[in-house]
């Protein structure tokens, strides 16, 4: 639904629903190391917390899919305008000339192995939320050095509009 739940949400909560989540999918990643790092100052932060697990696990279920080797670090960190959410692996990384694809629905970036499953609608899901919580993702990445996915939300007044 569009209908958007603001609370004071605890950062700290929404990341530990996401690690419970993808446990087993981790399991099957035993050499690759997943954390999740909260700065002091982006304990809490306006949003609605639903919406936003479901931003985070999906960019994290990603990350697990095409990451074999080495890390993936999910960060949260107040900026002047809000708060930003980094998803950053070192995976297989996105060749450039999909990059622009990646977000549209039942997109699959091509050459990708048919073994990562899914139908290509969790980064469509991720920008439609994004947009819902009046924020936005970015992505960068490299092949063979991995891919960092970016959530940006905009801080808001009590009243629940943008600054």
């Amino acid at each position: 639904t569009t209908q958007v739940e603001w609370r004071e949400v605890r950062l700290a909560d929404v990341f530990s629903a996401v690690e419970n989540d993808v446990y087993e999918l981790s399991q099957r990643r035993p050499n690759v190391a997943l954390s999740f790092f909260v700065e002091a100052d982006a304990a809490t932060f306006p949003s609605d917390p639903v919406k936003l697990k479901v931003i985070v696990n999906n960019l994290v279920t990603n990350a697990l899919k095409f990451t074999e080797l080495g890390s993936i670090r999910v960060t949260a960190r107040r900026v002047a305008e809000g708060l930003v959410i980094e998803v950053a692996d070192t995976g297989v990384g996105i060749p450039a000339n999909a990059l622009s694809r990646i977000f549209l629905a039942f997109a699959q970036v091509p050459g990708t192995p048919a073994r990562h499953g899914g139908v290509g609608l969790g980064l469509y899901i991720v920008k439609q939320l994004a947009a819902t919580l009046g924020g936005r993702i970015a992505v960068t990445s490299a092949v063979g050095e991995g891919t960092t996915f970016s959530l940006s939300l905009p801080a808001r007044d009590r009243a629940g509009g943008s600054h």
